[in-house]
């Protein structure tokens, strides 16, 4: 007779529905239980108001950061909104930080966190620059 099914023996059914108990278990654990908060940095509520930067067109470096230079204190927001025509980037020249690409029309919040200059551009436009400067 051929036996075209594979079967299983007792001990092996219970051992896994036993492991995918465990799995399931641990998945309640990771996504709800008391370490799902771990590695999450602390609530943002600054009470300082956001620097809004604007960028813009310009015919000379296809865009422009507008103010180019922002002063801000640890904790405070810097909104980067693209009102060009094109897309751009804010991008550390540590590359600390970086927005990623932003379309026309999209935003991006920087957290200022440690005291200091920094310099970023646009990686698409290098000629596009622009500084914070946080102070404590």
């Amino acid at each position: 007779m051929n036996n075209r099914f594979v079967r299983f023996s007792a001990a092996e059914i219970v051992g896994f529905i036993l492991a995918i108990i465990v799995v399931g278990i641990m998945g309640v654990i990771v996504f709800h239980g008391p370490f799902r908060m771990v590695n999450l940095g602390p609530a943002h509520a600054s009470s300082l108001p956001a620097i809004h930067v604007r960028i813009e067109t310009d015919a000379k470096t296809i865009g422009r950061y507008v103010p180019a230079s922002v002063t801000v204190h640890p904790g405070q927001d810097v909104i980067f909104t693209n009102v060009s025509n094109t897309a751009h980037t804010v991008t550390a020249d540590n590359f600390s930080f970086d927005s990623g690409t932003l379309d026309v029309g999209s935003s991006w919040t920087y957290i200022a966190h440690k005291a200091g200059t920094f310099r970023y551009s646009c990686v698409f436009h290098p000629r596009m620059i622009g500084t914070i400067i946080v102070r404590s």
